[in-house]
């Protein structure tokens, strides 16, 4: 058993049963082993999946410290739960989750169990209490989708604003900004609705929270009216919804007023005893073998992480996946996930990892916030390699997406590494190892240097770039700074990804696009390829699909262990 802890309250990640395979969640409840009830917490879909999880991880900490046991979890075919993306109906199976994760809980013997689900996944929670009996004892509908149809209507309209180039699609396909829900996936989730209750409650207790600009409206309102409802309005989710994930804020008066309300209900307190499955086998290779997770805490600083690996007949180095900065260790759209179980069928082990403050992963109290570039996440990147193997720490391939490059980067500087592999790298890698390298060092002086080159960076990234690129030619050579240089001549093979969308801040000045562009296409010591369907956030299916594509040919040559002779072992 593998868990984090603070001195009130036991987090741990698991693995419990799914009808449609595992499902893997985070339990949180109290130290003390006593329960005053359950809450299952249902997160919604997509991009606001993202920007919701700082929420629902701070509702269920403050709630465990209250005295519920709570189960935050990944429904089927998403985050890290079992199952194929493109063929989840959900309509019949997202609810069918929330199902199962009641039933963990009451299988451990916690008899008053309620569900808290936002956006989306209030939807899927209204439906579960509605099809299942699950004899809940509250339900909290937190700023709910009215419907799957709403909630996909919604999406398109900010693919519309996102994309310059948008139309929709008459055949019924989907496409967001994290999923291509499929036509017959589309359908099944405009069939998501809240069915007329007549006056049934969803649970003993329901609390509906609408945000002030988007009050529900009555026909939605009348779905769920009954003696046992009530309605408040929330001005927090606003800003935790609308804005970008790594900007998104703990909406600390909504989390506050949900434990209380929580709170209220009847409590029965029971020693629980929950089943706490670190690992899971979460698919099959094609010859059968079997595909297993664990989760992983690493190093002194206890990075959060997933092991994927074959069940048997390991080989290759380690795969280590950096997210981007916005993102948790299962990648836009599983992007990581998807990579790291179809590598793993080809035998080699792959970690999905989060860094101090990002995912799952927590920062102390004391420590600065967390910002671009953040020089403690050199600290801790340096401790991967020898965490995993001692014995030869360089045994691994580093792959580091968009700005989460710089961590990979990082990495292999750091321990070595048999090979890295960047997607949309950041522009002006050496300066920014150049002011983290300052902003770790024990000199004052370098610390004051590195702060007016950080903000530079940060607001003016590619100017930074080009300054810096002048003073590579400028400076004594002694005094350069060349990191792919010298990481290509540790022997460390190199593979860069690249989005067109990069090539120049100014797309429509010709000129400047024609000279970025032959810059990008120089002579390199390795491969630089640029993928015209990427964009720099790899959220659009087309680019993802060509991405993968790419890494896979790249890393199946490259480090795939080969069992036959004829081919040519990689490794011995």
């Amino acid at each position: 058993m593998i868990e984090s802890s603070t001195s009130a309250i036991l987090n741990n990640p698991l693995w419990f049963p799914g009808t449609a395979g595992p499902l893997f969640g985070w339990l949180s409840r109290p130290a003390a082993g006593e329960v005053r009830g359950g809450v299952v917490l249902a997160s919604t879909v997509g991009f606001e999946a993202r920007s919701a999880r700082i929420a629902l991880r701070s509702l269920s900490r403050e709630l465990a410290a209250s005295g519920f046991a709570v189960l935050r979890f990944d429904y089927s075919a998403l985050g890290d739960s079992a199952g194929d993306f493109g063929s989840v109906d959900p309509n019949q199976q997202w609810p069918q989750d929330v199902a199962s994760a009641v039933r963990y809980l009451r299988d451990a013997s916690v008899d008053e169990v309620s569900v808290v689900g936002i956006r989306l996944g209030a939807t899927i929670a209204a439906v579960a209490a509605q099809r299942h009996e699950l004899d809940l004892g509250a339900v909290v509908l937190w700023d709910p989708c009215e419907s799957g149809r709403s909630y996909l209507r919604e999406l398109r309209a900010l693919e519309a604003l996102r994309r310059t180039e948008f139309s929709h699609d008459d055949s019924g396909v989907v496409e967001t900004g994290e999923f291509l829900f499929h036509a017959e996936m589309a359908a099944s989730l405009k069939a998501m609705s809240v069915a007329s209750g007549d006056g049934v409650p969803l649970a003993q207790r329901t609390l509906a929270v609408a945000r002030r600009s988007r009050p529900l409206s009555e026909a939605f309102l009348a779905k769920i009216a009954s003696p046992a409802t009530s309605t408040r309005v929330s001005d927090e989710v606003e800003t935790l919804l609308s804005t970008h994930p790594f900007f998104a804020q703990t909406p600390e008066k909504d989390v506050k007023e949900l434990v209380t309300w929580l709170s209220e209900g009847p409590a029965s307190s029971s020693s629980a005893a929950f089943a706490l499955a670190d690992h899971a086998v979460v698919g099959r290779a094609e010859g059968g073998a079997e595909i297993v997770e664990r989760a992983v805490f690493l190093g002194p600083r206890r990075l959060f992480g997933v092991v994927t690996e074959p069940a048997s007949a390991k080989g290759g180095p380690w795969i280590v996946m950096y997210p981007g900065i916005h993102e948790d260790h299962t990648g836009p759209s599983r992007f990581w996930v998807e990579l790291s179980r179809q590598w793993s069928s080809r035998g080699l082990r792959c970690l999905r990892l989060d860094v101090s403050g990002l995912g799952e992963t927590a920062r102390a109290a004391d420590e600065a916030p967390v910002r671009q570039f953040d020089p403690l996440w050199v600290t801790d990147v340096a401790t991967v390699g020898p965490a995993l193997d001692e014995g030869d720490p360089s045994n691994v391939v580093y792959l580091g997406m968009c700005s989460a490059g710089f961590l990979a980067v990082e990495s292999a500087l750091a321990s070595g590494a048999r090979g890295l592999c960047l997607v949309n790298p950041f522009i002006g890698v050496d300066v920014v190892h150049f002011f983290t390298s300052l902003e770790n060092s024990s000199s004052p002086v370098a610390h004051r240097v590195a702060a007016p080159l950080r903000r530079l960076h940060e607001s003016h990234h590619w100017w930074s770039a080009l300054l810096w690129q002048i003073c590579h030619f400028v400076l004594p050579r002694r005094m350069r700074v060349n990191v792919m240089e010298r990481i290509i001549d540790k022997g460390c093979d190199v593979f860069v990804l690249g989005s067109s969308d990069d090539l120049s801040p100014y797309p429509k000045v010709p000129i400047l696009r024609s000279i970025e562009g032959r810059r990008h296409g120089h002579a390199r010591p390795y491969p630089f390829i640029l993928v015209p369907e990427l964009d720099h956030d790899l959220t659009f299916a087309v680019g993802r699909a060509a991405t993968a594509e790419l890494l896979e040919e790249h890393v199946r040559r490259a480090f795939a262990p080969v069992d036959d002779p004829s081919e040519g072992n990689l490794y011995g």
